[in-house]
């Protein structure tokens, strides 16, 4: 709602007002394919930066996880059936990381693999519970976990909305807030070996960085979405391959009303005053 002054002072709430706490990341052993489970699921109450846990794991991951079985005639009267996931993590999350940020480990989860594989970024689900050789068997039982509220938002939104403050208003003070609070997260999220404050001045850099902050500490949690259409509603392309192998390409252009879903119809035989969205164009 861009509140800024309100954004942050309900976000330092939650940070000083409560006993929530950031997980030191250097404290957490390296995902190992021999291990089971091979990386930590973050989403219980053992974690001390959890507010809320809600969702099931399975509904969370069932649909990112699907497999599709496709044939393919490799030469004549030979048929191979190749399993794919059609939904991957992007080239532009992956390379978003730093090579020493101990996210792009913890948090990206590789693909499955054989013993003599070589395992690649491209999971699209984050933080789970994974077995042996980075296969995620996610269940449906009561207390397993799909996502949750965090403490990390909350340091993400006030830096964010710190960094908004100096940018319009040039005070110096809201600058080192927002340093402040980026760095408070940061410093849990590299070794002290390769850890580095945030030194940047100039305020759309600033805001900026932090917002690559939270696409890297908040991926996979449900808030891209919203954070790309309050970021502006920028052009979105993707690239989408036909069973021949040809490209295609999907644009949704600028501030699009497809940034917006259409309400299902039968939302409104339950309320008749609700206003339909925009269609696209």
């Amino acid at each position: 709602m861009e509140e800024w002054e309100k954004s942050v002072t309900y976000a330092e709430e939650v940070i000083n007002q409560y006993d929530y706490d950031i997980l030191d990341l250097n404290t957490i052993a390296e995902p190992n394919p021999y291990n089971s489970p091979a990386y930590m699921n973050y989403y219980t109450w053992s974690n001390p930066e959890v507010i809320f846990l809600f969702g099931n794991q399975a509904d969370v991951c069932e649909l990112p996880l699907t497999r599709i079985t496709c044939v393919e005639e490799s030469k004549p009267g030979q048929i191979n059936y190749k399993s794919y996931v059609p939904v991957i993590a992007s080239e532009s999350l992956i390379n978003t990381f730093d090579k020493n940020d101990l996210r792009k480990t913890h948090y990206l989860i590789w693909e499955e693999i054989d013993y003599n594989g070589t395992p690649v970024y491209r999971q699209p689900t984050s933080k789970y519970d994974v077995q042996r050789r980075y296969k995620i068997e996610y269940r449906y039982e009561r207390g397993v976990w799909g996502t949750a509220f965090k403490v990390t938002e909350a340091y993400l939104n006030a830096a964010e909305a710190a960094a908004m403050l100096y940018k319009e208003n040039n005070q110096s003070e809201y600058r080192t807030k927002a340093q402040t609070l980026i760095d408070a997260l940061r410093i849990k999220r590299f070794s002290q070996t390769t850890y580095k404050p945030t030194t940047i001045s100039e305020g759309e850099q600033l805001v900026s960085f932090i917002r690559d902050e939270r696409r890297r500490e908040l991926c996979f949690e449900n808030h891209r979405w919203f954070d790309l259409r309050r970021y502006g509603m920028e052009e979105i392309k993707h690239t989408w391959y036909d069973t021949s192998g040809e490209p295609i390409e999907y644009i949704l252009e600028k501030n699009d009303p497809g940034f917006t879903l259409q309400l299902p119809n039968e939302t409104f035989e339950h309320n008749s005053s609700l206003v339909q969205n925009e269609p696209r164009k």
